[in-house]
């Protein structure tokens, strides 16, 4: 792969069903991104904390053992302030509107989805005005 100007943006992919992570891990990294992956949102904490570059983007299952989704991108907000969310989950809207705001519905993907149109949901929130 040519390295460009800017290297691959990074996504932070946190979900407990592993078939569908590793699903999404595999196509994101084909479409030439870099991706870690976490199974939980402890271990996803863990990786952000850890990982010295920027996290352009995470993936995050709304409904997890623990913390949420949501949760999750608010304690990652202070350290990781540009960071885009992508939520996911294959539980009823009527559930999964309890647990995000009415903003974090325009960026989210209920399951079983195209695995394409992840990939150009993610692609169009990197696009998106970077807040930098």
């Amino acid at each position: 792969m040519r390295k460009t100007q800017s290297s691959p943006e990074t996504i932070l992919l946190v979900d407990d069903d592993e078939p569908i992570r590793v699903l999404v891990r595999e196509r994101l990294e084909q479409s030439g991104y870099t991706v870690l992956e976490a199974c939980f949102n402890s271990e996803a904490l863990l990786i952000a904390r850890r990982h010295e570059g920027l996290i352009h983007l995470m993936i995050a299952d709304v409904m997890m053992p623990g913390i949420n989704g949501r949760e999750l991108a608010y304690m990652l907000a202070s350290s990781h302030p540009h960071m885009k969310v992508l939520y996911i989950s294959g539980y009823p809207l009527e559930v999964v509107r309890e647990k995000l705001r009415a903003p974090d519905m325009a960026n989210f993907l209920q399951k079983p989805f195209p695995i394409e149109t992840l990939v150009s949901k993610v692609r169009e929130l990197l696009k998106a005005d970077p807040a930098s």
